[in-house]
């Protein structure tokens, strides 16, 4: 939170809020996704190539953000939140149409341990070094 300035409309934001950020984000559009979207094999495509397409955004505003710092080297505040809620958008688009092909594609008798492996490979990812670049 060095290089971020967190003033919101003069307002100065306490940095232990940027951790709450992504679960406001999560609820909002999961409430949404639920009651606007019903699941269609036809739209899966799409829901991917959207997810995909958000998550693309998402990185190039934090670019443009890094490109927009004040002399001071910070920068603005809307460019962390917008860019948090893409990404979370991207991830309610992406995720259940992964777990849900592992739960297709597996045979029957291991679509437990298909999903646990999943999991596993998330909690690596994140966990691992390469997840903390």
């Amino acid at each position: 939170m060095q290089k971020l300035s967190n003033e919101v409309f003069g307002i100065t934001i306490p940095s232990a809020v940027s951790q709450s950020i992504n679960p406001i984000f999560i609820i909002i559009f999961g409430i949404l996704l639920g009651a606007y979207s019903k699941f269609s094999r036809d739209h899966a495509t799409i829901k991917f190539v959207l997810g995909i397409l958000t998550m693309l955004i998402c990185f190039f505003i934090l670019y443009i953000g890094c490109l927009n710092a004040n002399m001071e080297g910070k920068v603005n505040y809307m460019y962390l939140i917008t860019s948090i809620a893409l990404m979370g958008l991207g991830e309610l688009l992406i995720a259940p149409l992964v777990k849900e092909q592992a739960t297709i594609l597996a045979p029957k008798h291991i679509r437990g341990l298909v999903m646990g492996i999943i999991l596993l490979a998330v909690f690596i990812m994140i966990g691992s070094p390469v997840g903390l670049v």
